[in-house]
């Protein structure tokens, strides 16, 4: 595994503390991943052990069961840790990020987000999670900084059919691939420069940027503006979703969210 292999790869199998271990899981935005890699290093400390190769302990053993994963996330992306990602973003991150939060999707909406989903002065999200649901889709009005976004992807030598896309115009991966890696290198590079200029910085996952909208709409038009943004049924959905921030209306992107009429459409219903 390549994260891994950063952390560790340079050691001797036999030094490998349980501590460490610990750390580890501890340090990574994703708890879920950190467990499932250290899982993956246990099975290659048993494998080295069947062969002589590791006299010591598997490092693991013991300490996994402290590894307490909390499933729901409640990280707030400060407008400081979004903007230090952004100045060290390739410009398909940079995209990616910022359509995201102009619109409150989940990443897979904004990957799949295309050109053909404009309805007159409208973009129509489809909402694959929840058309089960009876909510299929969420009507987003085409104005302020995501007419200017759009218009600029319009504007791109390399026409795409997606509104995201990567310098040869192709639907990005979220997952995979070049998005992921560039996506890792700008919060690097922003965790360096926070580290040198004494500035806190947490590293964000691209899904958290969907909850910072949703909570910035919250805190500066109210619950009903986060609902429609964020494609819930209820707004109790939304108040249990939305992330608990100080002075999160002070911080809250007007030019970067919109205006007070954004998302004042109803989403649509499965018919």
């Amino acid at each position: 595994d390549g994260r891994l292999n950063e952390v560790f790869g340079h050691l001797d199998i036999n030094t490998l503390r349980p501590e460490w271990m610990l750390q580890y899981f501890e340090a990574r935005s994703s708890q879920i991943s950190a467990k499932k890699e250290l899982k993956f290093l246990s099975v290659l400390c048993n494998w080295a052990k069947a062969r002589g190769l590791m006299t010591a302990p598997n490092p693991t053993n013991d300490i996994m069961r402290h590894m307490k994963i909390n499933e729901k996330r409640d990280i707030y992306v400060e407008d400081s840790w979004f903007d230090l990602v952004l100045k060290h973003s390739t410009p398909m991150v940079r995209d990616t990020l910022h359509f995201t939060y102009l619109c409150a999707n989940r990443p897979d909406e904004t990957a799949q987000a295309r050109f053909s989903d404009i309805d007159g002065d409208e973009l129509v999200i489809a909402l694959t999670k929840t058309e089960n649901k009876g909510l299929a889709e969420k009507r987003i009005p085409i104005t302020g900084e995501l007419k200017s976004y759009i218009d600029s992807q319009r504007a791109k030598p390399i026409r795409s059919m997606f509104l995201v896309s990567d310098s040869e115009g192709q639907q990005i991966k979220i997952n995979t691939g070049k998005f992921k890696r560039e996506f890792k290198l700008a919060r690097d590079a922003a965790q360096v420069e926070a580290d040198d200029i004494g500035v806190s910085f947490v590293r964000f996952q691209l899904k958290d940027i969907r909850a910072k909208a949703g909570t910035d709409l919250a805190r500066e038009y109210g619950i009903e503006a986060a609902r429609l943004a964020l494609g819930h049924t209820t707004q109790k959905q939304t108040q249990d979703y939305i992330r608990s921030v100080r002075k999160a209306g002070a911080n809250a992107r007007k030019s970067k969210i919109g205006e007070s009429k954004i998302f004042s459409g109803e989403s649509k219903s499965v018919r």
